[in-house]
Protein backbone atom coordinates (compact mmCIF):
# COMPACT_ATOMS: atom_id res chain seq x y z
CA UNK A 1 0.00 0.00 0.00
CA UNK A 2 1.01 3.62 -0.49
CA UNK A 3 3.00 5.58 2.05
CA UNK A 4 1.77 9.11 2.73
CA UNK A 5 3.63 12.01 4.27
CA UNK A 6 2.57 15.60 4.82
CA UNK A 7 4.65 18.54 6.01
CA UNK A 8 3.71 22.18 6.39
CA UNK A 9 5.55 25.41 7.01
CA UNK A 10 4.66 29.05 7.52
CA UNK A 11 7.05 31.04 5.34
CA UNK A 12 7.68 34.80 5.52
CA UNK A 13 7.17 35.29 1.77
CA UNK A 14 4.24 36.20 -0.49
CA UNK A 15 2.23 33.35 -2.07
CA UNK A 16 3.27 34.48 -5.58
CA UNK A 17 6.98 33.96 -4.80
CA UNK A 18 6.36 30.59 -3.15
CA UNK A 19 4.31 29.46 -6.15
CA UNK A 20 6.89 30.67 -8.68
CA UNK A 21 9.67 28.59 -7.07
CA UNK A 22 7.55 25.45 -6.70
CA UNK A 23 6.24 25.65 -10.28
CA UNK A 24 9.72 26.30 -11.77
CA UNK A 25 10.35 22.61 -12.45
CA UNK A 26 13.18 23.35 -14.91
CA UNK A 27 15.23 24.68 -11.96
CA UNK A 28 14.74 21.70 -9.62
CA UNK A 29 18.12 20.24 -10.62
CA UNK A 30 19.78 23.39 -9.24
CA UNK A 31 18.48 23.02 -5.68
CA UNK A 32 16.47 19.84 -5.04
CA UNK A 33 18.60 17.15 -3.38
CA UNK A 34 19.03 13.98 -5.47
CA UNK A 35 17.55 15.68 -8.58
CA UNK A 36 20.27 15.60 -11.23
CA UNK A 37 18.15 16.72 -14.18
CA UNK A 38 14.77 18.45 -14.53
CA UNK A 39 13.19 19.35 -17.85
CA UNK A 40 9.73 20.65 -18.67
CA UNK A 41 8.78 18.87 -21.90
CA UNK A 42 5.31 20.33 -22.40
CA UNK A 43 3.63 23.59 -21.40
CA UNK A 44 0.03 24.72 -21.52
CA UNK A 45 -0.25 26.83 -24.68
CA UNK A 46 -2.67 29.23 -22.98
CA UNK A 47 -1.01 29.78 -19.58
CA UNK A 48 2.59 28.68 -20.27
CA UNK A 49 2.42 26.64 -17.06
CA UNK A 50 4.31 23.31 -17.14
CA UNK A 51 2.08 20.27 -17.71
CA UNK A 52 4.64 17.50 -18.28
CA UNK A 53 8.23 17.15 -17.07
CA UNK A 54 11.03 14.62 -16.92
CA UNK A 55 13.04 14.30 -13.72
CA UNK A 56 16.21 12.30 -13.23
CA UNK A 57 17.05 11.47 -9.64
CA UNK A 58 20.22 9.89 -8.38
CA UNK A 59 21.82 8.73 -5.17
CA UNK A 60 25.18 6.96 -5.11
CA UNK A 61 25.04 4.27 -7.86
CA UNK A 62 21.26 4.52 -8.20
CA UNK A 63 19.82 6.73 -10.94
CA UNK A 64 16.32 6.79 -12.39
CA UNK A 65 14.36 8.99 -14.82
CA UNK A 66 10.61 9.40 -14.87
CA UNK A 67 7.93 11.59 -16.40
CA UNK A 68 5.34 13.45 -14.39
CA UNK A 69 2.06 15.04 -15.37
CA UNK A 70 1.79 18.46 -13.74
CA UNK A 71 -1.22 20.51 -12.77
CA UNK A 72 -0.26 24.06 -11.81
CA UNK A 73 -2.98 26.35 -10.51
CA UNK A 74 -1.43 29.73 -9.91
CA UNK A 75 -0.99 30.74 -7.11
CA UNK A 76 -2.65 27.94 -5.12
CA UNK A 77 -1.19 24.54 -5.96
CA UNK A 78 1.23 22.40 -7.92
CA UNK A 79 0.45 18.71 -8.36
CA UNK A 80 2.83 16.17 -9.88
CA UNK A 81 1.68 12.65 -10.72
CA UNK A 82 4.27 10.23 -12.07
CA UNK A 83 3.35 8.57 -15.35
CA UNK A 84 3.63 4.78 -15.63
CA UNK A 85 7.04 3.66 -14.44
CA UNK A 86 8.64 0.34 -13.54
CA UNK A 87 10.01 1.70 -10.24
CA UNK A 88 6.80 3.23 -8.84
CA UNK A 89 3.26 1.97 -8.64
CA UNK A 90 2.40 5.47 -7.46
CA UNK A 91 4.26 8.75 -7.03
CA UNK A 92 2.15 11.80 -6.24
CA UNK A 93 3.19 15.17 -4.82
CA UNK A 94 0.85 18.04 -4.05
CA UNK A 95 2.00 21.47 -2.94
CA UNK A 96 -0.66 23.74 -1.46
CA UNK A 97 0.08 27.44 -1.09
CA UNK A 98 -2.34 29.01 1.36
CA UNK A 99 -2.57 32.69 2.34
CA UNK A 100 -2.02 33.02 6.10
CA UNK A 101 -4.15 35.12 8.47
CA UNK A 102 -0.93 37.01 9.16
CA UNK A 103 -0.41 38.59 5.74
CA UNK A 104 3.38 38.55 6.12
CA UNK A 105 3.27 34.73 6.01
CA UNK A 106 2.28 32.03 3.53
CA UNK A 107 1.35 28.52 4.62
CA UNK A 108 2.90 25.79 2.45
CA UNK A 109 1.76 22.18 2.68
CA UNK A 110 3.58 19.39 0.84
CA UNK A 111 1.74 16.07 0.53
CA UNK A 112 3.71 13.09 -0.76
CA UNK A 113 2.20 9.70 -1.57
CA UNK A 114 4.16 6.86 -3.10
CA UNK A 115 4.37 3.11 -3.53
CA UNK A 116 7.25 1.27 -5.09
CA UNK A 117 6.57 -1.63 -7.45
CA UNK A 118 9.07 -3.72 -5.45
CA UNK A 119 7.74 -4.61 -1.94
CA UNK A 120 11.29 -4.65 -0.57
CA UNK A 121 11.77 -1.01 -1.62
CA UNK A 122 8.54 -0.12 0.21
CA UNK A 123 9.86 -1.71 3.39
CA UNK A 124 13.25 -0.01 3.16
CA UNK A 125 11.81 3.38 2.17
CA UNK A 126 9.62 3.51 5.29
CA UNK A 127 12.77 4.18 7.32
CA UNK A 128 14.15 7.05 5.24
CA UNK A 129 11.07 8.63 3.59
CA UNK A 130 10.24 10.98 6.51
CA UNK A 131 13.80 12.33 6.45
CA UNK A 132 13.81 12.74 2.66
CA UNK A 133 10.44 14.55 2.81
CA UNK A 134 11.85 16.98 5.38
CA UNK A 135 15.02 17.52 3.29
CA UNK A 136 12.87 18.27 0.23
CA UNK A 137 10.66 20.90 1.86
CA UNK A 138 13.75 22.52 3.41
CA UNK A 139 15.40 22.72 -0.03
CA UNK A 140 12.37 24.60 -1.39
CA UNK A 141 12.34 26.82 1.71
CA UNK A 142 16.00 27.73 1.16
CA UNK A 143 15.46 28.37 -2.57
CA UNK A 144 12.54 30.71 -1.81
CA UNK A 145 14.71 32.56 0.73
CA UNK A 146 17.40 33.07 -1.95
CA UNK A 147 15.00 34.58 -4.49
Amino acid sequence: SAQTYSLSRNLPYPPSLVYSVISDVDSYCKFVPYCVESTVIHRDSRTNQPIKATLRVGWKAFEESFESQLKCEEPHSVIAQSCKHSLFKLLYTRWRIIPHADQSLTRVVMDLKFAFANPLYNTVSATFAPTVTKIMIEAFEQRIAEM
